[in-house]
């Protein structure tokens, strides 16, 4: 869509209908979550898709995690090739190991078996109804290869002094292959079946460290829910 004086236009979907603002890329498009939530290994039947917050921590126990799963629809996004995408989450709070910093890795499923809110409701998702989720392994199958079912895709890392402040994940190969576009990403499906893709957050290293991240639910000033913003280029 182009905008005044032949620009390119912003289009943000989901936050309060579609926005447009002239730009001088391609159609870029903000996504706000369609569910998210957190499950954690200490009551694996706890549901938490109602709270402001999504928790993504290594407990001191080695094998149990806060993890976070978040969901986005991508039936928006217009026609053309995607040049570019990136996760954005606001981090509110941190509890880092020494002077380390906190990671969040980001993972996607690859293998079409990921969560659909539409079967498993955001208020009903706990540790043992989430897809993929593991105990010894933070997600079942994980790797940074085209065999696993759940794909490594990037990390965000800070410190607690920095916060609280949005994070960026290049996401770029993980939904050029949601589209059709990068076959090669997974050697279980060529794209992704219904639209709607899945991320899942966790904090690798070491026990006892974490961070606090915005959910779709946050509210006040300064509350930035999680949010995939695809660059498209005609």
């Amino acid at each position: 869509m182009s905008g005044p004086n032949g620009g390119k236009v912003l289009l943000v979907a989901g936050l309060v209908g579609i926005v447009a603002v002239a730009c001088s890329f391609g159609q870029e498009v903000a996504i706000k979550a369609l569910a998210d939530a957190s499950v954690s290994d200490y009551s694996r039947t706890s549901m938490f898709g109602d709270r402001e917050s999504l928790s993504v921590r290594r407990h001191d126990s080695q094998n149990q995690h806060d993890k976070a799963y978040l969901c986005f629809s991508l039936k928006d996004l217009p026609a053309g090739e995607v040049a570019e995408a990136k996760l954005k989450l606001r981090v509110t709070g941190a509890v880092q190991w020494q002077n380390y910093p906190v990671t969040i890795n980001v993972h996607g499923i690859i293998d079409n078996k990921d969560w659909d809110p539409a079967v498993i409701p955001e208020a009903t998702l706990n540790g043992n109804n989430a897809p993929r989720n593991g105990i010894a392994n933070d997600f079942t199958d994980a790797g940074q290869t085209a065999e696993n079912t759940v794909r490594v895709i990037g990390a965000a890392k800070f410190k607690s002094d920095e916060l609280p402040k949005v994070v960026e994940v290049d996401v770029t190969d993980y939904i050029m292959w949601a589209r059709g576009e990068n076959e090669e990403y997974s050697k279980f499906a060529e794209s992704d079946r219904d639209g709607i893709v899945t991320f899942l957050l966790n904090q690798p290293w070491p026990n006892g460290a974490g961070a606090t991240v915005n959910s779709k639910e946050a509210t006040g000033e300064d509350a930035f829910p999680p949010t995939l913003v695809v660059t498209v280029v005609q």
